[in-house]
């Protein structure tokens, strides 16, 4: 199986997932960034407020459908 990853430390803002099988993940990371992760597979019991390491487990994605979209925008939502 193929795991998704946190490409960096950081904190959980939000993380749900959708009948259809879509995981949204939404990272504040240290550096500044905001992760927002889209995979269909399955999620880690992860909560707002859950401090993670970089490389730390998010989930698994579809075998059936291993798809994956990151986007990633600065903290305070402005572009540079």
């Amino acid at each position: 199986s193929l795991e998704v990853l946190s490409p960096w430390s950081g904190e959980i803002v939000s993380n749900s997932q959708t009948p259809d099988g879509w995981v949204h993940t939404n990272i504040a990371h240290d550096n500044g960034q905001v992760s927002e992760l889209a995979f269909k597979g399955r999620s880690m019991d992860l909560k707002p407020g859950v401090s993670l390491e970089a490389g730390q487990k998010l989930g698994v994605l579809s075998l059936d459908e291993p798809i994956l979209r990151w986007g990633i925008k600065p903290e305070d939502g402005l572009t540079a």
